[in-house]
């Protein structure tokens, strides 16, 4: 794919402000739409798995077992996306390749891979440390399980993606933020199967609550808006962010002041 040419703007001249700063008019990869799309299907299984008849064999949901394949089929797909794109995006004056600057030496690649698995090592003791006070939480205060997961251990638990997605755009890697966004919700998604597979009380679909479905079909309506908004790029913003992120925002406000009131 042919890297596009750095313009500041139409004509050479100064940058809009406010599409430069938008990711879905500077990324122009048929991947990360793929990515979203991938995100879509995650998240509509677990649902049908709340809809259809609770059965289980060996504890675990046959829609359990389809997600765990379907991650894995949406993972070679996405690569192959990305790697061999069947039609090309149109690129526009504000289009910037995602890729952040390699000119710089360094550490070793064995060093990084150190680096990462600590870190990751990290992350999981901090998770797990995160739902034993989680827990606890919920009984103290009487709210909701759903809410206290939702908002609590989901905005903590995600502080290290937003961290990953704002050291990536400020390197230039922007398919790489977009990417640790939309992949770590597909991933997020395959917890519920593995959730499964660890609940030994039957299928964890038939003790999940109606909140959870609510939650499922919220991400589903973030990730379609963010679709929408890497197809169709949007030039105009509201107050210098894209209108799909404004969106987004309010639809998450909105969603979980009520899941507050009702709760």
């Amino acid at each position: 794919m042919a890297k596009a040419t750095h313009r500041s703007g139409a004509d050479g001249g100064p940058p809009r402000a406010g599409a430069e700063r938008r990711l879905s008019r500077l990324l122009a990869g048929l991947h990360v739409a793929g990515i979203a799309a991938f995100v879509l299907v995650m998240l509509a299984l677990p649902q049908l798995g709340l809809a259809l008849p609770q059965v289980a064999v060996g504890g675990i949901h046959p829609v359990s077992i389809l997600m765990a394949a379907a991650y894995v089929q949406g993972l070679r797909m996405v690569s192959q996306t990305h790697n061999k794109p069947m039609w090309l995006p149109r690129r526009t004056a504000e289009t910037r390749t995602s890729e952040a600057d390699h000119g710089k030496r360094g550490p070793a690649v064995s060093v990084l891979w150190l680096r990462f698995a600590l870190s990751a090592a990290i992350t999981a003791v901090g998770g797990w440390l995160l739902a034993i006070t989680a827990v606890p939480i919920t009984s103290h205060t009487g709210l909701s399980e759903t809410l206290v997961g939702g908002v609590l251990t989901g905005l903590t638990g995600s502080l290290p993606e937003l961290v990953t997605a704002l050291a990536a755009v400020r390197m230039g890697a922007l398919t790489l933020a977009v990417g640790d966004i939309l992949g770590g919700n597909a991933f997020d998604a395959l917890i519920v199967a593995v959730s499964d597979w660890a609940y030994r009380d039957g299928s964890i679909f038939a003790a999940a609550s109606p909140d959870q479905g609510f939650l499922l079909a919220l991400t589903s309506v973030l990730t379609a808006i963010l679709l929408m908004g890497l197809l169709y790029r949007e030039k105009h913003g509201i107050a210098n962010i894209g209108l799909e992120s404004f969106l987004v925002l309010a639809f998450y406000v909105g969603a979980f002041t009520l899941l507050f009131v009702v709760g």
